[in-house]
């Protein structure tokens, strides 16, 4: 079985995990097993079958962020091939039949390995695993953009706040630098890490790990200080304010 889910991370008893869409090749048990733990967010209309390889990593390159679960049991001699390949394109959890398999599961690049009978806890386990794993590697990632004629290359991590001035954002960064940026704050946006990087304002983008404080009033104003910024109090929209509390309350 390979079960794909695009990132949308939650909380779920504490965890937090990956849900989305579902790209399932086996049975119907397991599919079963993963969609009660995931809970109601995830109905019928969600998940895709399909059954050849191929296929499965087309419908993975067309998620954002996938994550993979792959069951030995439905991929016979080819399983560890398997896991390099789908590795290569999203983290991967193995559902093995025995510890040495498990082993040599993670040596083929899986994040986690779990074994039968597959407890939940030990699901939540793995999941939170792979929710480590890719809020480090979208830390350790960069912003690619133009500015005039040159290329620049950002590391996400000195990302503070992205600033909406009128058809273009300024970049402000940790050290004090900023970049000028032609692409709109929506597009930037959307190439940002969404579980680090959030929309508060319709001109103002944050980096939620170089956040100081939060100031909510019901009188207003409901603002966010910075730790390390040209701009260190930047607004809460209205429209945004629920979408705040709801994202930070979850980290």
């Amino acid at each position: 079985m390979i079960t794909a889910y695009e990132t949308d991370t939650r909380p779920l008893s504490g965890l937090k995990i990956h849900t989305g869409q579902i790209v399932l090749i086996g049975d119907d048990r397991t599919a079963d097993t993963f969609t009660r733990l995931i809970g109601p967010r995830i109905d019928a209309s969600a998940v895709i079958r399909v059954k050849e390889m191929s296929e499965s990593l087309n419908r993975i390159r067309g998620c954002r962020n996938p994550l993979v679960i792959l069951d030995q049991s439905q991929t016979g001699a080819q399983f560890l091939d398997q896991v390099r390949n789908l590795s290569e394109h999203a983290p991967v959890i193995t559902l093995c039949q025995s510890p040495e398999m498990t082993e040599q599961a993670l040596a083929a690049g899986a994040v986690d390995s779990i074994l039968p009978p597959y407890p939940a806890d030990r699901i939540r386990t793995a999941l939170q695993k792979v929710h480590r794993y890719c809020v480090n590697k979208n830390e350790d990632g960069f912003l690619n953009f133009r500015q005039s004629d040159r290329s620049i290359s950002l590391r996400y991590n000195q990302i503070v706040c992205v600033v909406s001035e009128k058809k273009r954002s300024h970049i402000e960064l940790s050290n004090g630098k900023s970049f000028l940026s032609t692409h709109l704050l929506k597009d930037l946006h959307s190439r940002l890490p969404e579980e680090s990087f959030i929309r508060v304002h319709k001109r103002y983008i944050v980096n939620v790990n170089h956040i100081d404080y939060v100031e909510y009033s019901a009188a207003g104003p409901n603002q966010i200080h910075m730790n390390s910024s040209e701009t260190n109090i930047i607004p809460i929209g209205r429209l945004f304010l629920e979408g705040v509390r709801l994202h930070l309350s979850n980290l």
